[in-house]
């Protein structure tokens, strides 16, 4: 089939995920399935994608669970303090907006890799990063929450993810198809 379109450059709508969470569109979904006829094809559209907002939320669930449980054999005190982290936060994001800068950059990772592997498409797109992420850096600098550096380090442990997932170091061409727009 001729396309305009590849199945790599997407972005998800990030801005709405930012300001919502998938709970904010799982309910606007039901909404609309709600007043639209079951014969209506439109009716099919709203109840696969309410199916698939409820596994995005499953599969977050069952994140924050298995934090939970290997937290049981963890006596590592850096390591514990990291699965408490991600078995907190995987409660909250994508469920609802994010309400700090780690909160944030969970939200962009884990909803594209999920929605990606669940679609089986690329999403290439990290969109406007810095009108995202902005607000919450700054809430939790002013709030004494995180420093600069420690801001740097979590940006560098997120970006290195795709330079980790596409062995760039062992690449002729090292090009990960993550986009990230500033402005």
């Amino acid at each position: 089939i001729d396309s305009p379109f590849d199945y790599d450059h997407h972005t998800l709508g990030y801005t709405k995920l930012f300001s919502v969470g998938m709970d904010g569109i799982l309910k606007e979904i039901r909404d609309k399935k709600c007043l639209t006829d079951k014969n209506d094809e439109r009716y099919a559209f709203y109840k696969a994608a309410e199916e698939s907002v409820m596994a995005l939320l499953t599969i977050s669930e069952k994140f924050s669970k298995c934090a939970e449980q290997m937290l049981k054999s963890i006596k590592d005190e850096e390591q514990r303090e990291s699965l408490e982290l991600i078995a907190k936060t995987a409660c909250r994001i994508p469920k609802n907006p994010p309400q700090t800068f780690y909160e944030g950059l969970c939200m962009l990772l884990f909803t594209r890799e999920a929605i990606a592997t669940l679609e089986n498409i690329g999403i290439s797109q990290l969109g406007h990063v810095d009108r995202l992420l902005g607000a919450l850096y700054e809430n939790d600098i002013k709030s004494g929450r995180i420093t600069e550096a420690q801001a740097r380090e979590l940006v560098g442990i997120w970006m290195a993810y795709t330079d980790i997932k596409f062995d760039l170091e062992n690449r002729d061409w090292p090009e990960t198809s993550t986009c990230i727009q500033l402005g």
